[in-house]
């Protein structure tokens, strides 16, 4: 009679990609109560992985003392922070790493093999390691609020594809939804939403408690999430100035906006008062936010507003500056230094480039490609996330009038083929930290929404942030999709599911 084996699946369908991978005969299968056991100072980890790895294989795994285990993960010296080693056999499994993140991939890494397989790991050798330090992703959560139980089920997705940024837009003319001690009528008002759909009109507050941050950053942080926070200046700034007019350039009255698109009034650049309140503002987010980065906006900035008004012209004058354009890089400056001094480091969108923005500060290039070259060149730490055909997961999926999504057309191979690195020398390259993939929400409404923009494109741009450019195939990826597929099934992700 003939014998039939199973097809050996590329790579195991795991997304992404590993390093290297090679398979071997068998597979392991879990009993009940599997042991997993970690070196100590992996513990956090470990703690994670046996309720991760119960869920994913379906059957209870416990711990064990450290060497004990069914499934051990030891510390070796030698390995990158994030990189790890993962032998499995039918018998048993072994893990290496030298950090935590990386003894947290690997059981990320068995955790989907699981998912994937329903009952077992394949038998395998994988040595695996990111490309890029800094693999991200933006969710807007002005535009449209989202609920802290999905923010924290998209880091659990994110975490899955070991993605370890999550920038979190907290800010903009819509909206206000960070917690300032001290001025709550930056939430009493500037998070107050109209919706004027609804006769009588719908009234909202809806921002983040103190509480509420501190959690979804300790669940990040468990996840090797770095969570980045964005407050939007001295553009984008409705919001506040409802709360604050008087921080404008022609005072008034102000509401957040329930429109989309660049708006004239800005904070105005010649008042000392703005600085005071950024201060304070700044310090809230180095109280509740222990990553390095804080990003500042500072993209999409009239200056008309700025060339009419006699503070703004007496702060250009008494600066010896050109003009009004010249005063958002001395706004720029000015951020950059209050983020200094309380030991962060700053981060804005790539219109910071015109104005000469110090060299410590890190871009994201939003605009193209080409603008991430040009920040590269001139030393900053770089973030590749162009829209077009690539990083913005706003845009439709497909150029058909019932897809959903607006501003362009991104397809699933457009961004797995986006190489953040092309047409970079190797100088330039080196300044490069990573890629990143954005979600502006202006017409996402709910988490599901947000899944079926985001998946599987948010999957291939992981893949670009963690495989090495010469294993990367889009024809490998389409192949592992299915599989991948899987994983996702089992999260109940409302992915797309076409071409």
């Amino acid at each position: 009679m003939p014998t039939f084996t199973r097809p050996q699946v590329p790579d195991a369908g795991l997304i992404p990609r590993p390093r290297l991978f090679s398979h071997a005969s068998g597979a392991f299968k879990p009993r009940a109560n599997t042991t997993l056991s970690t070196d100590p100072s992996f513990a956090a980890e470990a703690d994670w992985a046996v309720t991760a790895l119960s869920y994913a294989f379906s059957v209870p795994f416990t711990a064990a003392l450290a060497g004990k285990g069914d499934v051990r993960v030891t510390k070796v010296a030698g390995l990158g922070p994030e990189d790890y080693r993962l032998d499995i056999r039918s018998g048993s499994i072994r893990a290496e790493a030298s950090e935590p993140a990386g003894a947290f991939y690997a059981l990320q890494t068995l955790r989907s093999l699981g998912m994937i397989n329903g009952d077992r790991a394949p038998a395998c050798h994988i040595e695996d390691g990111p490309r890029f330090g800094y693999r991200g992703y933006l969710l807007d959560t002005v535009r449209n609020y989202f609920d802290p139980t999905f923010i924290k089920r998209f880091i659990d997705l994110a975490a899955l594809h070991k993605l370890n940024r999550f920038h979190w837009h907290l800010t903009d003319d819509q909206g206000w939804r960070l917690p300032v001690p001290g001025h709550p009528e930056l939430t009493d008002i500037g998070a107050r939403k109209v919706d004027r759909r609804y006769l009588p009109h719908v009234e909202r507050t809806l921002f983040y408690s103190e509480e509420t941050i501190r959690d979804i950053v300790t669940y990040a942080g468990q996840r090797h999430v770095t969570v980045i926070p964005e407050i939007e200046m001295p553009g984008h700034s409705l919001a506040l100035l409802s709360a604050h007019p008087e921080l404008s350039c022609i005072g008034g009255s102000f509401e957040p906006e329930d429109r989309f698109g660049v708006f004239a009034d800005v904070l105005c650049a010649g008042n000392d008062a703005v600085f005071e309140l950024l201060g304070e503002i700044l310090d809230q987010c180095v109280k509740l936010f222990p990553g390095k980065v804080i990003h500042f906006g500072g993209d999409e900035v009239p200056t008309e507003r700025w060339a009419a008004c006699p503070r703004c012209l007496a702060r250009i004058a008494g600066e010896g500056l050109a003009d009004a354009t010249a005063l958002q890089g001395w706004f720029t400056r000015k951020v950059v230094d209050l983020l200094r001094s309380r030991g962060r480091m700053a981060a804005g969108w790539d219109e910071i480039l015109e104005s000469k923005a110090p060299e410590d500060v890190i871009v994201l290039a939003w605009r193209s490609a080409e603008a991430g070259l040009m920040a590269a060149r001139l030393g900053h730490g770089v973030v590749m996330c162009p829209g077009s055909r690539a990083c913005y997961l706003d845009y439709k999926h497909l150029d058909v009038p019932d897809e959903p999504g607006h501003l362009g057309v991104s397809t699933v191979r457009n961004s797995y083929e986006f190489e953040p690195l092309q047409g970079f020398d190797e100088s330039a390259a080196r300044n490069v930290l990573g890629i990143q993939g954005n979600l502006w929400t202006e017409i996402m409404y709910f988490g599901r929404q947000v899944e079926y923009m985001a998946f599987p494109r948010l999957s291939a741009i992981a893949e670009t942030g963690w495989t090495p450019h010469e294993r990367k195939s889009w024809e490998s990826f389409s192949a592992r999709l299915p599989y991948w597929g899987r994983v996702m099934d089992r999260y109940d992700v409302a992915r797309y599911r076409g071409p």
